[in-house]
């Protein structure tokens, strides 16, 4: 590859990268011995160079699937993707006990532990809408009730019921670009009765100034460090969020620049808590240094540094993020946004 004039990126070591002129023409991406590429027709002659040295069992391009991913992309150059046959060969299990609150013997914890990382796979892959019941559920497996195994099969029926399919589309010059991100956290709410955590959740997604998007990351998970209130929990889970965003914005420079260290893809964050927003855009000398002091902090320097452009205020039924934090959540609104390839949320 290195020969063929490609680079491989210092931030994902299976991404490699064709640039001539100072322009991206292509790129790669490896999974132990599948590879995906997509480029202009100046990269055409890289990878029949590669194919010429290196025989690969089967090349396939406009509708095939890669690592359990179906992927079509339209004369119009938009590209959608599902996994709706992996979903098509989902089961739910049977259990022998009729107690919700009875423990699962080996076997049947074995199902369930099966079925949880199905879903998780789903979830972290095409169906966000399925990441805070499959997040939930990994933290049960080493004491699955029948509740949980249920709730296993709750979710199955729900990912059977409701195929999703992920919308990407031609968005414009990358320079009139931005990173939009949504984060959300719920207090207390993840291992309840043992040692109770918070859950958080972030979706970002690359837009142009119509809010047409394409997703790019989302994430369900535990916070890590004790939240005491929801404005803490609120703020470590934006910090995360942005950590990510950040990651995201140099690597799409870098592919499109070679500089893996330059920031150049301009940030907006959307959350739907004032009192955050209040700190955050405080003047207030603090004398008190606590935790989430210091992470706003760290929030306000992004955004005094220009990496973090602006944070709007969402309500709350917009806030793609909340499907990530807690269950029972109408999912209408992050669905929507997958599949229409469009925000459309109302800022304040």
């Amino acid at each position: 590859l290195f020969q063929l004039g490609m680079k491989q990126s210092q931030r994902e070591s299976c991404l490699f990268y064709f640039q001539k002129e100072n322009k991206l023409h292509g790129f790669l991406i490896i999974h132990v011995d599948d590879v995906l590429s997509a480029g202009s027709e100046e990269f055409l002659p890289v990878m029949e160079k590669l194919r010429s040295k290196y025989t690969f069992g089967k090349v396939e391009q406009g509708t095939f699937v890669y690592t359990g991913l179906n992927i079509h992309q339209t004369q119009d150059k938009e590209l959608f993707v599902n996994q709706n046959d992996f979903v098509d060969k989902l089961t739910m299990n049977e259990f022998s006990s009729n107690e919700p609150d009875h423990f699962l013997g080996k076997d049947e914890n074995r199902m369930v532990r099966k079925s949880q990382g199905q879903l998780s796979w789903l979830a972290t892959q095409t169906r966000p809408d399925l990441s805070f019941d499959a997040f939930n559920l990994s933290t049960k497996l080493n004491r699955a009730t029948l509740r949980d195994g249920k709730l296993a099969n709750k979710v199955v029926k729900k990912a059977k019921q409701e195929k999703v399919q992920l919308k990407f589309s031609s968005l414009g010059n990358i320079n009139d670009l931005h990173l939009e991100l949504f984060a959300d956290a719920s207090l207390g709410n993840v291992e309840a009765g043992v040692h109770t955590k918070s859950g958080m959740g972030y979706f970002i997604c690359l837009a142009n100034e119509n809010l047409e998007m394409s997703p790019l990351h989302w994430k369900s998970c535990v916070i890590d460090k004790v939240a005491e209130d929801i404005k803490t929990a609120e703020t470590l889970a934006l910090e995360k969020a942005l950590d990510d965003a950040i990651h995201i914005s140099n690597l799409i420079t870098e592919i499109y620049t070679g500089e893996p260290t330059m920031n150049t893809l301009p940030i907006v964050a959307n959350e739907d808590s004032n009192s955050l927003l209040e700190s955050i855009y405080s003047t207030k000398k603090v004398k008190r240094k606590t935790m989430r002091v210091v992470v706003v902090s760290s929030i306000q320097q992004h955004l005094q540094n220009k990496i973090l452009t602006k944070i709007h205020h969402v309500k709350s039924k917009d806030n793609i993020a909340d499907v990530f934090t807690k269950a029972g959540v109408n999912t209408d609104r992050v669905l929507n946004a997958l599949q229409t390839g469009s925000l459309f949320h109302e800022t304040e």
